[in-house]
């Protein structure tokens, strides 16, 4: 999600609606409406991510599943949507697509290469092609879920996870002739997953993540002379994945993130008072009492946090609120959480995925749950699940770990007492 500077809203999502093409929506201070045509890339978008330009106009970067997972942008032009260049302008697959735009209107974008050993790429649009910032694939080693942002100059940073420093958090940068570590590589205390990076009116760069070896749970930190943590580590009550953090104007810095502690699901949004981290409403207070995924926040001209997420238990549409209080008054309390109403397994993420990927499914009742993975032809890889389950919603994650699997096509199937269901997901090595 982005906002303008005029305060309107825009996001950006995989539109299964529309074959699994992208769709651009915006809000026009009544309702939302489809910016252009729904379903306007060429094929499946993955890894969506959008900015608005110095003119408005919105652009969007995606994996593109009709260009061999490449990395294509698309900008609209006021009356319909335009390629960027060329369409799959990367070397090879483009995993974590992300795009920020310049003062000068220039588009960034960053990714895992697949064409370059899974190393972190960025590349700039020069207004006729795609070239290179520095060294195609410049980071030491294979990296995951990398996220960009630039700097009130125009230089890109990039963060990720840096698995030639321990699967920990790194942050590089470009100095208009080499990539350059920002502090020191693998800067975080443990492993971390799902970073998050902005950088903010007077170039101070604050990076969250999910940090932990088993359970995962928020951290901040900022850039001083050295990274130092905002607030405490691995503040959040539960384990946290889809991180996300925006810093408004006045130098507060603000954080959402999906919460869970294996039984309930929820998103929570945070802000920094000066000495720790404080919900936004009360402590009871959550943006959504069920299942959120894929949450982001940003905070608009005035001020005002707004967070977007996927609603799982509103068959996975997309939920877009702002925060409101009344001089101070807490919102209300979070709603009952309830078990799911029907079981479900969903389609893993990412799809296609190199080298884990996550199963999430849901259980109505108390039930013997199996889960497992199956070659095409019908050789049982992998049982993720086997035992008895209460109702909730859970998340397994399959990885090729030291089983040489080949790229390719792989099914899962889930079978909960008379519950039987089947996904196709897809290695791509």
């Amino acid at each position: 999600m982005v906002i303008d500077s005029i305060g309107t809203p825009y996001i950006v999502f995989k539109d299964l609606v529309h074959s699994g093409k992208a769709t651009v929506m915006k809000y026009n201070g009544t309702m939302w409406e489809i910016v252009g045509a729904a379903g306007f890339s060429a094929g499946e978008a993955e890894f969506t991510s959008i900015a608005v330009g110095r003119f408005g106009n919105p652009y969007v970067v995606y994996m593109d599943a009709a260009n061999s997972y490449k990395a294509t942008v698309m900008k609209y032009n006021g009356i319909t949507w335009e390629t960027v260049g060329t369409a799959g302008f990367s070397i090879g697959a483009a995993y974590y697509t992300s795009i920020a735009i310049d003062q000068n209107n220039i588009p960034f974008v960053g990714y895992v290469d697949y064409g370059n050993s899974r190393k972190a790429t960025v590349m700039r649009f020069n207004g006729v092609n795609w070239e290179t910032v520095g060294s195609a694939g410049f980071t030491d080693g294979i990296v995951d879920k990398t996220a960009i942002s630039l700097d009130q100059n125009g230089f890109p940073y990039i963060v990720f996870i840096d698995a030639a420093n321990s699967q920990k958090a790194t942050v590089m940068y470009y100095d208009a002739l080499n990539w350059q570590t920002l502090g020191v590589a693998g800067f975080s205390d443990e492993p971390i997953d799902y970073p998050s990076i902005f950088i903010d009116r007077n170039g101070v760069t604050y990076v969250a993540y999910a940090e932990g070896i088993l359970e995962k749970k928020a951290t901040v930190r900022v850039r001083g002379s050295s990274w130092e943590t905002l607030g405490s580590p691995r503040f959040s009550e539960g384990y946290i994945r889809y991180t996300s953090i925006a810093v408004s104007k006045d130098g507060t810095p603000y954080i959402a993130f999906w919460e869970g502690d294996y039984f309930t699901f929820k998103g929570r949004a945070l802000k920094f008072n000066g000495g720790g981290w404080e919900y936004l409403g009360t402590s009871d207070s959550v943006f959504s009492s069920t299942a959120a995924e894929y949450t982001n926040i940003v905070i608009s001209p005035s001020g005002i946090p707004v967070v977007s997420y996927a609603d799982v238990y509103n068959s996975n549409r997309v939920t877009v609120k702002q925060f409101s209080a009344n001089q101070g008054d807490p919102l209300p309390v979070k709603e009952n959480i309830s078990a799911p109403s029907d079981f479900n397994l969903r389609q893993n993420y990412p799809n296609p995925f190199n080298p884990s990927t996550s199963i999430q499914y849901a259980i109505a009742s108390r039930q013997f749950v199996q889960l497992r993975v199956y070659d095409v032809l019908g050789n049982e890889i992998a049982t993720l699940v086997n035992e008895e389950k209460s109702p909730g919603v859970y998340n397994i994650e399959f990885g090729t770990g030291s089983t040489e699997l080949s790229s390719g096509i792989y099914f899962y199937k889930i079978t909960a007492g008379d519950f039987v269901q089947t996904q196709k997901m897809i290695l791509v090595k």
